[in-house]
């Protein structure tokens, strides 16, 4: 009986096995961290929606830091010129 657990094909099997359970505890661990990333970026749009809406004026500069600016409200006045609106139709954005 313990030496059929022995034969090639046997010893095939338990490798695999082996290495579908490493594969599966890291998969476990990936799908941690991405839950860690997803949280901190869940409080980070949190806390900068909750900011005060600026006016793009006051924000927009030559040396403001654009990463900064994301997920924050702004006060946008101007004219619509219909004549110069553009359609674009079935885009994703980032992807």
């Amino acid at each position: 009986m313990w030496r059929r657990l022995f034969s090639p094909k046997w010893l095939c099997i338990h490798i695999g096995v082996l290495a579908l359970i490493v594969l599966m505890i890291n998969l476990g661990f990936w799908q941690l961290h991405r839950l860690d990333a997803k949280r901190a970026f869940n409080s980070q749009v949190t806390a900068r929606s909750t900011f005060e809406p600026v006016p793009v004026s006051k924000i927009l500069s030559k040396d403001a830091e654009v990463t900064s600016l994301e997920w924050r409200k702004v006060i946008v006045e101007g004219i619509y010129v219909p004549s110069e609106s553009v359609t674009i139709i079935n885009r994703s954005q980032d992807g």
